[in-house]
């Protein structure tokens, strides 16, 4: 996705990703100031594998839900 795909979308509360999303870059969330929930369509291992670049705090101070493919989600 686009580096700045999100950029100071400060009315952005939630959204959910899908698993085919390979990088976030830089500035995707940056000054996403309501951004509280991010769903993943996926595991906690592919999520952990997805290339994140965390320079912005944006993305960490949001509660992540991963939605496992036997359809339960674990949320951290």
């Amino acid at each position: 996705m686009d580096n700045s795909v999100f950029y100071g979308c400060s009315s952005l509360q939630s959204i959910e990703l899908p698993n085919g999303i390979q990088y976030m870059g830089d500035c995707m969330f940056y000054d996403c100031t309501s951004l509280f929930s991010v769903g993943f369509n996926g595991t906690t291992t592919e999520w952990m594998e997805k290339e994140i670049n965390f320079s912005s705090s944006w993305l960490m101070g949001s509660s992540i839900s991963y939605i496992e493919t036997n359809n339960e989600s674990l949320f951290i």
